[in-house]
Formats: structure tokens, sequence, C-alpha cells
């Protein structure tokens, strides 16, 4: 069933009740005393979105920079809040847009208006005379950190009907950044990088972190680096954020939930809540004085915990804490073992699939014990009354589950509520605090019917007798029976929808993508390559040759087509040239039907005498890297559910890494393959990573053949997805101009 504008509207409402600062551009990692620098910075919420009706036409966000220096040790953290020697100035920026800086500075640093913002530092010795430019009193290089916040919010958000509150909007903390005396720029450093000279060469700082303290003295705290382009893991949701309130009052509360016990923080993303957890332990003001801390996440995601782990290196040297990493699938009970049997399960934002809810009830058990304290934090995006159902009414078939309510008294644990569940601006976050204890037993997956239960916002116990418990092991030996039965009509049922994929696979597929570009034949007739002068080229256009150049082009505005040395590509089967030769030899039935042609993809392709965009390329730069040739079956990438490793064939695709059925949240995958190709032929020599290089991408297509039933292909998931994928590229790949082609319309 379909929604309309205004209920879609809603839904996004839920997502904008906290906003984080990011970073808009890199900063310059090097720079020098009594310099200003700029700082480009974006306002977004938890799915990287801002909503300009927050902030239009007159609200500001004004924000204040700190200097924060590093632990002198492994990691990062504990920062120093104190600096004997430098000290940082802060000003309003010119508003830059489009590659054009403004003559007018905004009224104050941050935001004004827009969620983008910007303002402008200097960082100056506290022993220098600041009327110079260049005078201090130290040679030696030192490494800091700049911690950017809200000072002050004026008129934002704009409905908001109570007091404005800082809290609403997440500081960011980048570095390293290097204060080096002896550096003497010759030019205006207040400009934007991309306007500085020789900007390709710059050595940049894009790192971001989430800076949380658990001591202001001595200062312990902990450094979160996020990941957005790593999908759901790769970054600190709002439910994160008020599960750590939660954390904190049961340890001013109930401190002994987590003292001497062990924790473990399940599906952790990015580490947040086992770390701060950690830190408390590590904090000599804190009642907690020891405990055993596990963070679990999936295998692809555990690295992003033991990077930040890393960073906040102090808290495993810590005799008090005990932490450690682990693999965890939902259901796998063999893992669940290696985590061992947990006093205190903290979940956060683990609501987020219904294909789920078996596997993750199997995992509260497997980590259980009749002691065992459960605590999730859940925030309404997706799911509708029934679906909540069936997961409580589950969890209710192992545990005794109830709703903790803010400022409830009905449960000793309400009191351990935030505020911040109920209210922030208009917009209410639909947190949901179930604590859940009790005995477990064996969990049985099989599915089963829906067991009555009172409404979650009515806050009532849940209750399940034993008879409830033995109706449901009967009910599920008859539906087995019953299903059992049913096998011949499943298999035929199988076969059928097999069939029917194979022919509109072979019928409807190539005949909707046919290429329109000429001269797709190998067997068409002219020269396989012709010689423009310098050496010998797929495609003649009959255009004039470009004179050679005297210089470098010195940024993205001043390239040419001679300029560029690669062409990589990302996207689904368009790009990857799917039955892009049409139907092979007449027949429908011809294995080749489901080849992907990527020597004729209009992007990527480097076959001889076909227009494509390499090929036209190449007729000027003759030494051009990266175009796919050739043809190979498809290699599929479908959402989530299918999307293999080892199917690229390196020798065919290049850099082409587009696969056909892939969706926006594929993208990450797709750089996975194109970084490790980059690196293998700057190591041959054949490139270096310097060269120009011209990235296509073109996705989207099956993105909204999926939008009506996949939230991850909805435009606010797509939108952060594409950004993500362009982000990475950008603070990956040096040197490249990015084209991304429109979708259908």
């Amino acid at each position: 069933m379909s929604i309309t504008d205004e209920e879609f509207r809603a839904k996004l409402e839920k997502h904008f009740s906290l906003y984080r600062i990011n970073l808009r551009s890199p900063l310059a990692s090097r720079v020098a005393p009594n310099r200003w620098y700029r700082v480009d910075l974006l306002l977004v919420n938890e799915l990287g979105l801002f909503r300009r009706a927050d902030i239009e036409p007159d609200g500001q966000v004004i924000l204040t920079c700190d200097l924060y220096t590093p632990n002198a040790d492994e990691g990062i953290t504990p920062f120093s809040y104190v600096d004997s020697d430098w000290e940082l100035d802060i000003r309003p920026a010119r508003t830059f847009t489009e590659g054009q800086l403004s003559k007018e500075t905004m009224p104050v640093p941050g935001f004004v208006s827009s969620g983008k913002g910007a303002f402008e530092y200097r960082i100056r010795s506290k022993n220098a005379n600041t009327t110079t430019t260049t005078t201090t009193t130290t040679t030696t290089t030192t490494t800091k950190f700049l911690h950017m916040r809200p000072t002050q919010l004026v008129n934002f958000p704009k409905l908001k009907k109570s007091e404005y509150n800082l809290e609403t909007v997440l500081p960011l903390v980048i570095g390293p950044i290097e204060i080096i005396p002896t550096l003497n720029p010759t030019f205006d450093t207040s400009l934007p990088l991309e306007l500085w000279q020789n900007s390709a060469a710059l050595e940049m700082v894009y790192d971001g972190y989430r800076v949380f303290s658990t001591s202001q003295n001595p200062p312990v705290n902990i450094a979160i680096h996020e990941m957005w382009d790593s999908g759901i893991p790769g970054k600190i949701w709002d439910s994160a954020l008020v599960m750590l309130d939660v954390i904190k009052k049961m340890i001013d509360i109930h401190p002994e939930y987590i003292d001497q016990k062990h924790t473990l923080d399940l599906s952790a993303g990015t580490g947040l809540l086992g770390l701060y957890i950690a830190s408390m332990m590590a904090s000599p003001n804190s009642t907690l004085k020891q405990g055993k801390i596990t963070i679990t996440e999936l295998d692809e995601a555990v690295d992003l915990i033991d990077k930040n782990i890393a960073v906040n290196k102090f808290l495993s040297k810590n005799s008090q804490v005990k932490l450690q990493t682990r693999n965890l699938l939902w259901g796998n009970t063999d893992q669940a073992e290696a985590c061992g049997k947990a006093d205190l399960v903290i979940a956060s934002d683990v609501l987020y699939e219904a294909q789920f809810f078996e596997d993750l009830v199997k995992a509260f058990v497997d980590l259980s014990t009749k002691n065992t304290r459960i605590y999730i934090g859940y925030k309404r995006r997706g799911f509708d009354e029934a679906e909540e159902r069936r997961f409580w009414s589950l969890c209710g078939a192992h545990f005794n589950v109830k709703l903790l309510k803010y400022q409830g008294q009905e449960d000793e644990d309400d009191g351990l509520v935030p505020q911040m569940t109920i209210e922030i601006g208009i917009f209410y976050l639909s947190f949901q605090m179930f604590y859940i204890k009790g005995e477990s037993f064996l969990l049985s997956v099989s599915k089963h019917p829906l067991l009555s239960i009172e409404k979650q916002e009515e806050g009532q116990a849940l209750e399940y007798p034993d008879q409830v418990r033995q109706d449901l092991s009967s009910t599920v030996i008859h539906y087995f029976w019953g299903c059992f039965d049913m096998l011949p009509i499943f298999l035929f049922a199988a076969s059928s929808m097999s069939i029917i994929a194979y022919v509109y696979s072979v019928l409807l597929i190539p005949t909707v993508l046919t290429a329109t570009i000429a001269n797709l034949r190998n067997d068409t007739s002219g020269n396989s390559t012709i010689f423009n002068g310098t050496a010998e080229v797929p495609l003649d256009i009959g255009c004039p040759f470009l004179n050679p150049r005297s210089s470098p082009a010195q940024s993205v505005h001043d390239l040419r087509p001679d300029d560029f040395r690669i062409v990589f590509g990302l996207g689904d089967s368009v790009m990857a040239g799917f039955a892009a030769k049409g139907i092979q030899d007449d027949n429908f039935f011809n294995i080749k039907n489901l080849y992907e042609n990527r020597g004729v993809s209009f992007a990527m392709g480097g076959d001889s005498n076909v227009v494509t965009v390499p090929n036209i390329m190449n007729y000027y730069s003759y030494n051009l890297v990266g175009s796919s040739v050739g043809d190979h079956i498809i290699s599929i990438c479908f959402g989530n559910q299918i999307c293999p490793d080892g199917q690229y064939r390196p020798n065919i695709d290049l850099l082409n890494a587009a696969q056909s059925g892939a969706r926006s949240l594929n993208l990450n995958h797709q750089i996975d393959y194109l970084l490790d190709y980059l690196d293998q032929i700057y190591e041959s020599g054949a490139v270096k990573p310097t060269d120009w290089k011209l990235l296509t991408v073109f996705i989207g297509s099956n993105d909204i053949c999926h939008s009506c039933t996949e939230v991850t292909s909805l435009p606010p998931a797509f939108s952060v997805n594409v950004l993500a994928a362009i982000e990475r590229i950008r603070t990956s790949v040096p040197n490249v101009l990015v084209q991304i082609g429109q979708l259908y319309k």
C-alpha cells in the first residue's frame, strides 16, 4: 500500500530532532601560526539531511572552536582541554557557493539561514606578538585537533516550543592539524581550498570524531570515528545518543548493574556505548571500578569498532577494564558462546528489518542467564503496529518485558529514562526503553501466530502463562506437518517462478536495454584503430587535435580531454552494459543474452570502433587507462540479499566496477574493488596517484524499482548512500572529476 506525500513527510519528521555538525570540505592539515584558515560545514540529521524550514529565513547556529591536544602516547585520547602554548581565534567567513566567493561576510561564525555554514580560525602563540604575522617563540611542530561546538541557537529550530537546547546539535572534532611555525604561505590561506595555489598536491585532513567526556579533572574522554559510507553501522544514530543518557543515569542510580559485571554492547555500530562504559571504569572519579565489556557487530562492521578502540588506546591499557570485540551474527550459537553470558545487554537501534526478529530474539536468549538485564533503545521508523507487536510477542515468549516510561512510577528503572525520549522541539523521539529480564528457555525459530499483548503505548507489563507456551509448541508442530503436505505445491511454484525469471531476463530486459549507439557488432567495417599523429586509438571522431599544453591543469576548472589518464565507473546494469548488444543470433535463449557487454558500455566501454566516452577521450589522450573491454556473463549485486565477492573479471572489467542489479547501498562494495585495482596499477607504475581521473556514476534505476518495498531505496536513503560514496572517493582518490548520470524521466 502506497503512502501519501503528507504521510511520507510525517515519517521524515521523526529524524529531525537531533542535528550533527559535519565537515563539508576537507581542511589543510598543515597550518602556519597567525594565519586565517577556512572551515566549511554542514548541519545534518541522522540520515544526512537538513530541513530548511528549521532555519529559514533568520535562524542561526553560532559556533565556537577550541583546541584539543591529543594524547602523547598511543592512540588519540584522552584529549587535553588546556593548552599553555597556543590559543585559537574565530571569526565569520564569506559565503562560498558553486565555486564563487561572495564579498559579503556572514554575520556570525556558523550557520546563518542555511544548513551550509562556515567560519575562519587562527592559531597563535600565547607568547607571540599578535600584531605580527610570523613571530613565535618556538619552531617545534605541534599537533592539535579542532573542536567545533554550538554556543547559541537563534530561532533554531524555528518551530521549537520550548527553550533552545544546545544538546540538540552534536559537536565535531577534526584532526590532526599540524601547527608549523616555520611555514610561511605566500597566498591568502583564508580562501576555500579549491582556490588555493596547487591545491591538488595539498595534504588535507577529513577525519571527524565525536568526543564524549567522563571526567574533566583529570580529563578522561573518548573519541568516536564515524564512517557514514559504511551504512547502518557506520554512524551514531539518535537512539544511541538517548541510550547513552540511559547509561549515565544507570551509573548514577544503579551502578551495581555494571560494576564488576559483564556488559555486552549488541550490534554496537561505532562502539560508542561500550567504549563509554569502559571510559567510566577508567575514570578515577567514577563509581565503577572494574568490569568486562564485550562489543559485538557483524564481521564486516567490526573493523570500525577496532579502529575506535585503537583511537582510544588508553582504555585497553587500563587494568580496570577488560575490553574485547567479537563477531556476532544474530542466531549464530557458536559466536554467541564465544561472547559469553552477559549480566547486562544494551541494544540500541537493533530493530530495522522484520525478517531478523527471530534471530535477534535467539541472540538475546543465547547471551542471557536468569539474571541478565537487557535494555533496548528503539526509535520508531518504518514498522507498523503489527510488526512491533510481533517482535514484543517473540520477546515475551522468553522474557518478562516491561515498558519503561519517563517519570513513571510503576518500575524501579523508570528513573533511567531521560527527557530526550519525550520531546525535542515539537517532534517526538519515539524511543521506547524496554527492560527485559527473566529465565530463558529453548527458542524455536519457527514463526508462530501472534500472541495477544497489550499496546506498548499504554506501558503495561506483558504476561505469558505456561499454557501460552504449551500452545505455542503444539502450534509449531501442527504448522510443520501442514507445510509438509504442501511440499509438492511449493516445488511446482518455485520451478514456475524460475522459468518466469529466466524468460524475463532473456526477453524483457535485453529489449529494454538494447543499445542505441552505432557500430556495436564486431563485424562492423572500418579500421579497428586509427593513427592520431602519436598513437593508435580505437575511434576516429573526426575532430581537430588539441595543441600540447605548456603546463598541467591546476584544478578541475582547467581540465581538457588530454589531461585525463584514468577513467573509472560505478553503477548498475546500464553502466555494466548488460545485454547492450541486443538479442544474439536472433535467439532469445542464447546464453550470450545474459552477458554484460562491458566493452560497449556508454560510459566505460573500450572496444574498438564503438562510440563511448572513453573512446572519445582516447582520441585525445592516447594512453588512457581503465576502460572495460569484451564481454562476460552477468555479475549480480541485488541490495543486501545477493552481492557475492569474486564476481569481477579484472582483465575485462578493468576499472568498470558497475554490477547488474546494484542499488545505491552497493556503491561502497564497488568502491572497494576500484580502490584495490587502483593500488595495483599505481604499484605497476602505469599511472600515478596524482594523474587526473574521470569518474562516471550511473545509479538509481533499481532504487526506483525497489522504493515501494525497501526503505533503503527511498529518496532519503538514496541521497545518503550516493553522497557517502562520493565523499569516500573525494577523500580516498586525489584529482578526480565526478560526473553523475541523470535518472530516467
